[in-house]
């Protein structure tokens, strides 16, 4: 059936790209020889539209000027343009009735990148853009100026643009990853380390760390919360707190209360409000991968397939509140 509807989509005019290999099996077992033979039969009638059924091969590095160059040569037009694209960054588009979707996603868990995007204005014309955020739901209106997007991913990080034809919404604002009066709070921690053994450890850091560079803690697996205090004077104005790198889900508590919690991109916390003049203390909780810990479980036959045998050696995971946290 699929080969049916590519030789369709073909034949009224679409081209495909075969990259180093053309089909030539069906799917599962059932049947399989005599579905071979119709997959093969298919591909045969798509190879007598040369300009439409195209080999090509794959480089074995710098796959972005390779694409590149394939758009050149046979004339592909994107529909978005990324000024300088990151192989970590991928970007998928989407169509509903009346609305085009793009979704931009950093694959790296430590990298943080800008991207200036251009979209196509014939995608999309007369529509209005929009920023969805798919934890809370909510929808910010975006202004962009000839098609252009200026965002700013953060590690593990995504951005879902809708297009649509609703006009009314409120403004998107991005909160600022630096700011005036910062203060930093990267020393003296008390940090207390619930392992999933069951065990608990308290210590004092003079630093925050990346766990796996400790090596009392580089096989832990658990939850860490770190706990810090400050001063604050009456003529203060500090708006948001910066957790830095952080390996794991993240949970921050202000004074008591309830900050959020984060598990992907920059973990940066609104806390206007939160803050009082004098002491304030502030709670933060990070459940670590268990990766590390699994490479230790020697007695484990799973726990080695999957972290130190042959190909599946894992190398040790980064872990923890590594900073600097800072408040601005």
């Amino acid at each position: 059936a699929t080969a049916a509807k590519l030789h369709e989509f073909a034949d009224n005019g679409g081209r495909i790209f075969c990259i180093e290999a053309v089909p030539d099996r069906s799917t599962g077992w059932s049947d399989y020889e005599k579905r071979d033979l119709e997959v093969q039969g298919w591909v045969r009638k798509m190879e007598t539209y040369p300009d439409r059924f195209i080999f090509i091969n794959k480089p074995a590095s710098d796959f972005l000027g390779w694409y590149k160059g394939v758009q050149e040569k046979y004339g592909i037009k994107p529909y978005v343009k990324i000024r300088e694209p990151k192989t970590f960054v991928t970007q998928v588009r989407y169509q509903a009735d009346e609305a085009e979707l793009f979704l931009f996603n950093n694959s790296s868990s430590k990298r943080s990148t800008p991207l200036d995007i251009i979209f196509d204005k014939n995608v999309i014309k007369h529509k209005q853009a929009w920023l969805w955020d798919a934890v809370t739901g909510k929808r910010f209106k975006l202004e962009l100026k000839d098609g252009h997007l200026h965002i700013n991913l953060g590690p593990a990080d995504s951005r879902l643009i809708v297009f649509d034809h609703h006009k009314k919404g409120i403004a998107w604002k991005a909160g600022p990853v630096a700011g005036k009066n910062l203060k930093e709070l990267n020393n003296k921690w008390n940090v207390e380390f619930r392992h999933y053994d069951g065990t608990v450890k308290k210590e004092e850091l003079d630093k925050l760390v990346d766990l796996k560079e400790l090596p009392a803690y580089a096989h832990f697996a658990g939850t860490v919360i770190y706990r810090k205090t400050f001063q604050l004077t009456d003529d203060q104005t500090l708006n948001y707190l910066n957790l830095g790198s952080v390996y794991g889900i993240c949970e921050v508590r202000v004074n008591g209360v309830e900050a959020g919690i984060q598990w992907f991109g920059r973990r940066i916390y609104p806390i206007d409000g939160l803050l009082r003049e004098g002491v304030n203390e502030v709670e933060i909780k990070v459940v670590t991968v268990m990766v590390n810990y699994m490479k230790t479980l020697k007695d484990n036959v799973v726990a080695q397939y999957w972290t130190n045998l042959k190909r599946k050696d894992q190398p040790l995971q980064s872990m923890g509140l590594a900073g600097p946290v800072t408040v601005y």
